[in-house]
């Protein structure tokens, strides 16, 4: 008799592929960027945001999201910081606040990369068309 697969719900579906194309992706094909440290790392700093706060909410529901547990995409959104990503659509409204910087900021801002480049606000909207894309291909039942 053939194994069966519980069906994903609409947003776990969306937020695997929409993860599935994020800048991470492409790096956790780099070694050292896979798992460990550097693969947390890759998934802070370039992950798809949304995808990353559908995996923390569901984790927070069923213990799993993303394929971790609750406990790991916890620590994601302490690196990811107060904002999850979503730091773009503040712009400075909220510097110099407790909002306004994360350790994953920090580190970039130290760096001279990601938002002072633009880069957060590209990966932000490349995120959310792919996130939206993802739901969907989902919805439509062309992504499983």
């Amino acid at each position: 008799m053939p194994q069966t697969t519980a069906k994903k719900g609409l947003f776990t579906c969306a937020s695997d592929a929409a993860e599935s194309v994020s800048i991470a992706a492409d790096l956790h094909k780099v070694p050292g960027l896979k798992s460990g440290v550097g693969g947390f790392a890759a998934t802070a700093l370039f992950g798809n945001p949304i995808s990353g706060l559908t995996d923390l909410v569901t984790s927070f529901v069923t213990g799993e999201g993303g394929g971790h547990n609750v406990f790991y995409n916890m620590a994601l959104g302490v690196a990811a910081g107060p904002t999850q990503g979503f730091g773009p659509l503040f712009g400075n409204s909220i510097g110099g606040t407790p909002w306004g910087a994360s350790p994953t900021d920090l580190v970039l801002g130290a760096l001279g990369a990601e938002y002072a480049t633009g880069v957060g606000e590209a990966n932000l909207a490349f995120s959310a068309i792919t996130y939206g894309a993802s739901a969907v291909g989902c919805f439509a039942g062309w992504i499983h």
